[in-house]
């Protein structure tokens, strides 16, 4: 297992909407000292209308984060390395492109009961949502979901791109 991101499009296009690839090429301007393409490639991070691809660098590598606009179900493991932090963010603007056209989870957005009342989520995600909303001025609305099984409750957010 690991620290994972979930994403996929709901409604599947032939390319980005050229805004977001502007704003995911701003972000990946900022992390150019920790990105490239792969593990294994030292080439630069791919941002382009049809494809989204980067990992980090060295042993700070995982699994890179792969978008294309027509991928339905994806995931992306990035073990919490430093990495982590602007693939957040490229997530988080295509939820704010796409909204309900994206769908978005994470392990970071399943919380202990006392962060749901706070709103403290794990991993970089607070720091992702502020970051975004301090460079692009997005928002987004944390709704708290509780899940039961077997006599234990579970407590995540969904976000909402506003």
């Amino acid at each position: 297992m690991g620290y994972t991101h979930y994403y996929g499009f709901r409604i599947l296009a032939p390319t980005f909407k050229k805004e977001a690839v502007a704003d995911i090429e701003a972000i990946l301007a900022e992390y150019a000292d920790l990105l490239q393409l792969d593990a294994n490639e030292k080439l630069p991070p791919i941002c382009e209308p049809g494809l989204i691809c980067f990992n980090g660098k060295g042993e700070n590598a995982h699994e890179s984060l792969y978008i294309t606009p027509d991928i339905t179900g994806a995931t992306c493991k990035t073990n919490r390395r430093p990495y982590d932090l602007p693939v957040c963010e490229v997530l988080l603007i295509l939820k704010h492109y796409y909204k309900a056209g994206f769908d978005l989870s994470s392990d970071g957005l399943w919380v202990g009961k006392n962060d749901l009342v706070s709103k403290t989520l794990d991993g970089n995600w607070n720091e992702a949502l502020q970051k975004i909303e301090q460079r692009f001025g997005y928002q987004y609305d944390l709704l708290p979901k509780i899940t039961g099984s077997n006599g234990h409750n579970y407590y995540c957010f969904i976000l909402k791109a506003l």
